[in-house]
Order: structure tokens, then sequence, then C-alpha cells
């Protein structure tokens, strides 16, 4: 995209952010069964765009059990049912993975469900436990403060790429500018909200930091092997729901797995 085009989609992409992340927030803040009902339907539309990249939807041998598999998933985190919700996606991964090795190694079907409903599951989890609002928008002060910060240091100082092979825009200037913009986001998260030691809150931060940024490279590869520009074109602006939480996706399911693991 040229500058000048980048520059006349600007205030688009101001709007259509204010707009979902209002919408977002507010629906965060009132937690519970709505919150889940978001996460059940980000699900879904994650999934159609995922299926819509990779080609999964061409014929019935993974439309069907994929689709069946990702509706039943959400449905389960609607109800509150993470359990069956990650049995149900740990259970379809493998059976999509084995129909995918059986025919011929196309197991993009079985990472669709994982990259659908494993982050739906994690942040439904991480919101009905205690703390859980102030948690969530812990991450997304870490998620939203990497990719704004990636964006403006990169666009202000440029410099070695970080991966041109995958992402030719992406520049090292731009990961460490989102990496400070994550901690200082954390430091400024804190004054409100002691939720666990300042000096191991920046510690997450960072690393959440980096995982946020590694899963905006892992969808940039999945487009540029598929010779694909946007997942999709539901946000003015943006592209599809998988361009903007692309981020959210790898650093909600790393902060999850160290709940889990009882480190925060």
């Amino acid at each position: 995209m040229s500058l000048a085009k980048a520059n006349s989609d600007l205030p688009l992409r101001l709007v259509s952010a204010l707009v979902l992340g209002t919408l977002v927030l507010a629906i965060t803040w009132a937690g519970g069964t709505y919150f889940r009902v978001l996460m059940g339907v980000a699900a879904l539309l994650i999934f159609r765009e995922w299926s819509t990249i990779t080609q999964v939807n061409q014929g019935s041998t993974f439309k069907v059990p994929s689709w069946l598999f990702v509706l039943l998933g959400g449905s389960a985190i609607v109800f509150g049912r993470f359990d069956e919700a990650l049995l149900i996606c740990a259970v379809g991964a493998f059976a999509l993975g084995v129909l995918g090795i059986v025919a011929k190694g196309k197991v993009w079907a079985a990472g669709g469900i994982i990259y659908a409903l494993l982050p739906a599951i994690a942040l439904s989890q991480v919101r009905d436990a205690p703390h859980g609002l102030m948690v969530i928008v812990w991450i997304f002060i870490i998620v939203w403060g990497s990719d704004i910060g990636a964006y403006f240091a990169g666009r202000a100082i440029g410099g070695p790429k970080l991966a041109p092979m995958i992402s030719p825009k992406k520049t090292w200037a731009g990961f460490f500018g989102g990496l400070v913009a994550a901690i200082l986001g954390t430091v400024i998260w804190l004054q409100f909200f002691a939720y666990i030691r300042p000096d191991f809150a920046i510690l997450i931060a960072g690393v959440l930091s980096i995982f946020s940024q590694l899963g905006d490279l892992f969808e940039s590869w999945v487009k540029r092997h598929f010779n694909v520009k946007d997942s999709g074109q539901l946000i003015p602006g943006h592209g599809g729901i998988m361009d903007r939480v692309d981020g959210l996706i790898v650093a909600a399911v790393a902060f999850y797995l160290l709940m889990l693991a009882g480190v925060v």
C-alpha cells in the first residue's frame, strides 16, 4: 500500500477502531454470558476467514466436520462449559489432523480448529476468573500497545527489517517500539490495579508483547503462503477480524497457559 493510500485510509481506520473497540470494551465490562457470546461469535468468524484463506471449505471432506466441531465448541464456550470446549477442540483438531494426513497432508482444517477455539476458550475463562475484568483489560493493553507502538515506531524510525520474507514492512524498531509501549501501558495499568508484583507484571507484559507480535507474523505468513492480502473485509479500513486479533489470539493463549500453570 502506498503512503498516500495509507494516509487516505487513516480516518476510516480510526473510526472503525473506535467503534469496534468501544463495543468490545462494553461487552468485556458486562462479562458473563455477554462476553462468552462475543467469544463464540468471534471463534466462528475467525474460522470462517481461516477456512477461506486456506481453502479448507472446498468440498465436504473438511467443511462439514470442521464446522461441526467449531459450532459445538462455540456453543460450549457460550454456556461456560470450558472443559467440554477444550475437549471438543482437542478431539476436533486430532480428527481433522488425521483426516488431513490421509488426504495428502492437508492439515489446515485442524490448525483452524485450534486457532479459532483455543483463544476464545482462554479469554472466556480468564474473564470468568476472579479479577477477570482487569486482567482482560491488561491483556488488551499489552496487545493494543504492542500493535500501536510497533506501527508508529516502525514508521518513524524504520531501519532493518524484522522478517522481510514474511512481512516486508515490519522492522526491528517497530518490534522494540511495541515492546516498550506494552510495558508502559502495564506501568499505567498497575497504578489502578495491583494484581501482581510490578516487576513480575512488567516481565509478563514483555513476554506477552513478544507473543502478540509473533501472532501478527504468523498470520502474515499464512496469508503470504496462500497469496492473500487481507483475511477478509468485515472491518472497514482494516480487513478481516483475523487482521485485528492475530496478536491477541497468541497472547491470550500464552497468558492462559501461564494461568493454568499457576504463574499468574
